[in-house]
């Protein structure tokens, strides 16, 4: 079960900002947001004054998902599946749940690159690269977007950029037709991002017309903390002829730093 979970969700983890309360008695974690400081020119002896260090937080609780399954002996004993499949099933699930949780918070960044009702292009992908840029915001940055909005990405590359080979060479659209997005999968480094993912979690923007992709900052924009990453139980219901099985997971996902994300809203 454990390993379904991170089989769907590993490769964008590494990117979140993530604290672990196992073993703690506490159910609440807080997240400290920097400030910006600013340097100015001083005159030879003139005394400075102090510039406030007042760094902020924000506080993740967390909270419990999971479900449970009821085979009963006479469907264990004729399904086509084995018992470990029940686990691997129950794993998954909790990972899209997290990775639905992950990709809400896309549309709660201030600033966004919106093409409303239009596929997503190279000029909108570059646009949201150069947002965060002009925040300061340190690389690595990441991008999150919906199955339709990679595949309209994969489309549109060469058409905003020259095409980086000699006359006669292959272009940057013939060299990219093994890009095809996988799901789940990272697509690779592209235009100073150093990871593509696409989900199908993504969700709409504007009642349901756009996708509400994003790009963001690596360990600033978004944290998560987790009390438990997957945990199934059974037990036993003998009247009923069957096994309870359970499977949780408990975490909790949050927004940090609004500055070191940028929606992608483009037609889904």
């Amino acid at each position: 079960m454990l390993e379904a979970l991170y089989e769907t969700a590993a490769m964008l983890l590494p990117y979140i900002w993530r604290k672990s309360l196992a073993g703690y008695h506490s159910t609440t974690e807080r997240f400290t947001k920097k400030p910006r400081l600013a340097a100015a020119s001083i005159a030879d002896g003139v005394d400075l004054t102090n510039t406030p260090y007042t760094p902020s937080n924000v506080p993740l609780t967390v909270g419990e998902v999971g479900l449970k399954l009821t085979p009963t002996d006479l469907n264990q004993t004729s399904s086509l599946v084995a018992a470990a499949d029940y686990g691997s099933q129950m794993g998954q699930a909790i990972a899209e749940k997290l990775l639905t949780d992950i990709a809400s918070l896309g549309g709660g960044f201030s600033r966004a690159i919106s093409n409303t009702g239009v596929n997503l292009t190279e000029a909108n992908f570059i646009d949201a690269k150069a947002t965060l840029m002009l925040q300061r915001i340190p690389e690595p940055h990441v991008a999150v977007l919906h199955t339709q909005q990679a595949f309209d990405l994969m489309d549109s590359i060469g058409t905003t950029l020259a095409t980086l080979v000699g006359t006669g060479g292959r272009s940057i659209r013939t060299e990219s037709n093994d890009l095809s997005p996988r799901a789940g999968r990272s697509l690779g480094p592209w235009l100073g991002v150093d990871d593509v993912f696409q989900y199908v979690t993504v969700p709409t923007a504007n009642a349901g017309a756009d996708s509400a992709g994003f790009m963001f900052g690596s360990q600033r924009a978004i944290a998560m903390v987790e009390k438990w990453a997957t945990r199934m139980e059974t037990e036993r219901d003998a009247s009923l002829r069957a096994s309870e099985m359970v499977g949780t997971s408990a975490y909790a996902v949050g927004e940090v730093d609004d500055d070191a994300g940028v929606g992608i809203i483009t037609d889904r």
